[in-house]
């Protein structure tokens, strides 16, 4: 499978066509021959919802086809029939709702076409590239400012998708949260730090719960990889993969670990970071009357796919206080093949 003829999104309203060609753009052609997956997106006036089986106050089903509410009243719905996909939306519709609901169906696309989809950060160049996994606050985020201070480099944030050996970020931007944010000022402007900052001292206080209620995001900034002008987006090869813990201490352990033990390890960070994916894909089963446990059989996949991809790259865990960056990124601008 080669990503970047996996995909071919139809766009039919013009507003929404530059919306969606940002947010996919490292890994989506245009007018693909043949496409293993198709994906059709049309804005419509309104959407019949009536006789609709409920399943919660967000989803329902008719016809094998599901049905979702953004929250604010907007509606839409989502048709699966084998490799084709069919989302339609009424206009004035979240963006973000919409492409919440686009990235769930490329990444389970790509688990089921035999890739991986990772919660990780990449850095590499055309010949050396190296994936950092692991939990949320690790330093993934860091890896890749660091990265980008060095011409040519090639970054990814947040999720890559895994193909042929070969690492495609997923995004062309970078998502700093509140802390990569004051700890990089420079990087931002200065309403961007005041809104970190603030979010520092509401952190878990009344007035923030208040801030999240109101959806008004003060914890994450997402800044574009271009105007980094140093970086860029493009896809490298998977040499090395590290999952990073954590640690209280000041050391800096690494422990080469086999391929199985990797992919649970993935697979666990996977489950953790995609409530919204599975809860979107546990829905389109109940629309199409799907028998069997999927998720069971859905996560088995993903395995299975991370034992394939990892088979023949080395990969470690590594433990300390604070990620060793620089090491990493002195290595892929140093490789000599």
């Amino acid at each position: 499978m080669n990503i970047a003829n996996l995909f071919s999104i139809y766009v039919g309203d013009g507003d929404y066509q530059s919306l969606i060609a940002a947010q996919f753009s490292t890994i989506i052609t245009k007018e693909l021959d043949t496409p293993e997956v198709r994906i059709s997106v049309y804005m419509v006036d309104d959407i019949d919802i009536s006789g609709l089986i409920k399943i919660d106050n967000q989803y329902s089903y008719k016809s094998e086809i599901l049905f979702c509410s953004d929250g604010a009243g907007r509606v839409m719905s989502i048709e699966v029939r084998g490799d084709k996909y069919t989302v339609s939306f009424e206009k004035g519709i979240a963006n973000n709702y919409l492409l919440s609901a686009l990235n769930s169906i490329i990444k389970s696309s790509t688990i089921n076409c035999g890739g991986l989809v990772v919660h990780s950060s990449m850095v590499g160049n055309n010949n050396y590239g190296v994936l950092l996994t692991g939990w949320g606050g690790v330093g993934k985020t860091s890896f890749v400012l660091s990265a980008c201070k060095e011409n040519g480099i090639s970054v990814g944030d947040e999720w890559n998708l895994i193909s042929n050996s070969q690492i495609y970020p997923m995004r062309n931007y970078i998502l700093m949260m509140y802390y990569d944010a004051l700890n990089n000022t420079h990087l931002i402007n200065t309403i961007d730090v005041a809104r970190s900052f603030l979010f520092k001292c509401l952190l878990g206080g009344y007035i923030g719960r208040i801030f999240e209620r109101l959806h008004i995001t003060l914890r994450c900034r997402e800044i574009k990889i271009s105007k980094l002008c140093r970086a860029n987006c493009n896809v490298v090869p998977l040499s090395e993969s590290i999952h990073y813990f954590k640690s209280k201490e000041n050391i800096n352990v690494n422990l080469k670990i086999k391929n199985n033990e990797y992919s649970r390890i993935i697979t666990s960070n996977f489950i953790h970071e995609s409530a919204s994916l599975l809860e979107l894909l546990n829905y389109l089963n109940l629309a199409n009357k799907e028998k069997g446990d999927f998720m069971s059989l859905f996560l088995n996949k993903y395995k299975e796919n991370a034992n394939k991809i990892f088979k023949d790259v080395n990969c470690s865990l590594s433990h300390g206080r604070k990620f060793n960056s620089r090491h990493y990124v002195d290595k892929i601008v140093n490789y000599d093949s």
